[in-house]
């Protein structure tokens, strides 16, 4: 795994509805177009409260990017002005 900083819009949306999967789940939408399911060591990608001051708010964090999209997150979220 590849360890990056990105920026972009952080968004909590509802995915897999009907599925045992379903939940709320935070996605960043990069500057440069790429989109990430973001989680937290430790814990499900799926209904984690810890992204939830962030949604809609356009952040620069630090994570360890996977191959499926997905990208734990290894630092705290930073709010761009």
């Amino acid at each position: 795994m590849a360890t990056i900083e990105c920026t972009g819009t952080l968004q909590i949306r509802t995915s897999n509805e009907g599925s045992k999967s379903e939940g709320r789940y935070a996605i960043l939408l990069t500057d440069e177009g790429s989109e990430y399911t973001l989680y937290r060591a430790g814990s499900m990608p799926m209904d984690d409260p810890y992204f939830d001051p962030y949604d809609g708010a356009k952040v620069t964090l630090t994570g360890e990017e996977e191959a499926n999209s997905y990208l734990r997150v290894t630092s705290e979220p930073v709010i761009n002005s």
